[in-house]
């Protein structure tokens, strides 16, 4: 799914994952695309035991 997101005011970054039977999720991660031939650059992380990380 693609999101835009404006300078300077919030985006809603979704996700959407039903894990299986004794699964845990340990950490979810949203990257934005890069241009052609470029690697995907990391936006957000979120960790419940290291905390949250927003690039800037």
């Amino acid at each position: 799914r693609t999101v835009t997101a404006v300078l300077g005011q919030d985006a809603v970054l979704p996700c959407r994952y039903r894990p299986q039977e004794r699964e845990q999720v340990v950490q979810v991660t949203w990257l934005k695309r890069g241009g052609p031939g470029a690697a995907p650059a990391e936006v957000a992380v979120l960790n419940p035991q290291h905390g949250d990380h927003v690039q800037e």
